[in-house]
């Protein structure tokens, strides 16, 4: 198998390698061989989201095409995806590497924080990998566009709420009064 998946059909060697990575991954998988076995469901969350993260950015490209650097959304949530996983990896050396030096025995605290880590990195990422396709990225441009328009933001409290604070000092107890009489 390995002799078709590197023959390339003449003119068509970039859909070939792209169509051999493909079957290479969803036949064979990735996976993670160096993390200690008591991290092997930890692992697990990772080698998963391997193949999504692949998949995902094959759907962004085949959607955006040369435009996706123009998607700057979309690229922060790819970037976020990709600093979860590495940080992932290196969760997942660091506990292995403590565990290999002071056994599992005495790496109860260590453990607890690489399961803490990777519950809340699984919600991002999948939070992430959801909002390639469900997002608000059109209402936020839209929004985006009329603050710019406008130049200001349209719904500026603030402001309202400091003429109100003055405009009650003056009238209940006078202390802005006193205190520019006193410049």
């Amino acid at each position: 198998m390995a002799d078709v998946l590197k023959f390339k059909a003449k003119g068509l060697g970039p859909v070939t390698d792209f169509v051999a990575r493909r079957i290479k991954r969803s036949v064979v998988g990735e996976s993670i061989t160096k993390s200690h076995p008591s991290l092997k469901k930890l692992a697990a969350i990772l080698e998963e989201y391997a193949g999504e993260f692949a998949t995902q950015i094959e759907v962004l490209i085949a959607r955006h095409g040369k435009d996706l650097f123009l998607r700057q959304f979309a690229q922060k949530r790819i970037a976020e995806i990709a600093i979860d996983f590495y940080a992932m990896g290196c969760v997942l050396s660091r506990v292995t590497a403590a565990i290999e030096e002071k056994g599992l025995e005495k790496c109860e605290l260590e453990m607890w924080v690489a399961e803490s880590f990777f519950l809340r990195a699984n919600r991002r990422v999948r939070s992430n990998f959801k909002g390639i396709d469900r997002n608000d990225d059109d209402a936020i441009k839209g929004l985006a566009l009329k603050s710019y328009e406008a130049g200001k933001y349209p719904f500026d409290i603030l402001n309202g709420l400091i003429g109100r604070v003055r405009e009650d000092a003056l009238l209940r107890h006078r202390p802005v009064q006193f205190l520019q009489n006193q410049i």
